[in-house]
């Protein structure tokens, strides 16, 4: 794996990656294009790391922009290569679902991913949501204090106590039914929980190290690492076929289920209506939500579970 960064010091602190750095050198096989976006008028150092599954590692320090939206933006504009990560410390106008607002604050990850499969995904959207929140949900459950602590709530959420620690976005690139790219951005807060005005639809933010004994807590690269393995074990899995195992864990661990939801509509001013509710019996293959009592299925609105 070939890394960049602007600050080979936060690139050691928050992502664990040391080696030797050379400075003003880019990769010819990368559109400059891809430079410029991510790296704006900044110096840039490289190492190289072995034994990666990943190709590239961009680390900034401050982003300017959502690097969701900037892949978003080269994916019709420049070739990209497949397994390509992008992760900020800090930035600006980070977003999650529907244009809703992330707070980046030092020591979380904030970080976005590239993926190139050239192939057929079951359920493409809920596919690549699923590849998302289950890497997540593995990576809590790999610290032994927070092991089975962590919930996904419909349909994008990561709670832990009513506390939301993570939230995903993805997007993605078809042509003729094959996936020709796949943009995931993930949102876990580690070491720091935002300060944010809860409402019905999510009560407060929180941070694992919250709900972890002090000589127990766990940095932003020692997570870092686990995900970014979780996220190409399960990026494996989905173009091998597996998605139902993977929406296996996502229904295991869902909140919701068996539980009376109230469904709003998600309109971007904020303006919600009530648009029904019901007992939640199930999940269907494509993360529509089953409700007790009636035929219809819910594939888009935000939730409140009573009580």
């Amino acid at each position: 794996m070939i890394v960049y960064t602007d600050n080979i010091a936060l690139a050691r602190r928050y992502f664990g990656i040391d080696g030797f750095w050379i400075k003003n050198h880019t990769d010819l096989h990368l559109d400059k294009k891809i430079f410029e976006s991510f790296f704006p008028n900044s110096n840039l150092f490289s190492t190289e790391i072995s034994n990666s599954k990943w190709e590239y590692l961009f680390i900034v320090e401050n982003a300017e922009k959502s690097q969701f939206d900037v892949f978003t933006e080269l994916i019709s504009i420049v070739e990209l290569p497949d397994r390509f990560l992008c992760a900020a410390v800090t930035g600006k106008k980070f977003h999650g679902f529907r244009g809703r607002e992330w707070y980046s604050l030092p020591g979380n990850i904030h970080l976005s991913v590239y993926l190139k499969p050239e192939c057929i995904v079951t359920n493409i959207t809920a596919g690549f949501l699923l590849l998302s929140t289950v890497s997540v949900l593995q990576t809590i459950d790999s610290i032994k204090f927070l092991k089975n602590r962590a919930k996904v709530k419909w349909v994008n959420d990561i709670i832990i106590d009513n506390a939301k620690v993570s939230g995903v976005i993805t997007h993605t690139q078809v042509q003729a039914s094959i996936v020709k790219g796949a943009v995931l951005g993930i949102g876990l807060n580690v070491e720091s929980a935002p300060e944010l005005t809860g409402d019905n639809f999510v009560k407060k933010a929180g941070c694992l190290n919250e709900f972890l004994p002090p000589e127990q807590r766990v940095n932003c690269s020692d997570i870092f690492h686990v995900l970014i393995d979780k996220l190409s074990n399960n990026y494996l899995a989905l173009k091998e076929g597996e998605y139902f195992r993977l929406l296996d864990i996502y229904r295991n661990k869902s909140i919701v289920i068996n539980k009376e939801i109230f469904v709003y509509s998600d309109e971007i001013d904020g303006t919600n209506e009530l648009i029904t509710f019901g007992k939640v019996i199930g999940i269907s293959d494509n993360l529509e939500l089953i409700l007790e009592n009636t035929h219809n299925r819910i594939n888009k609105g935000r939730i409140i579970i009573n009580g």
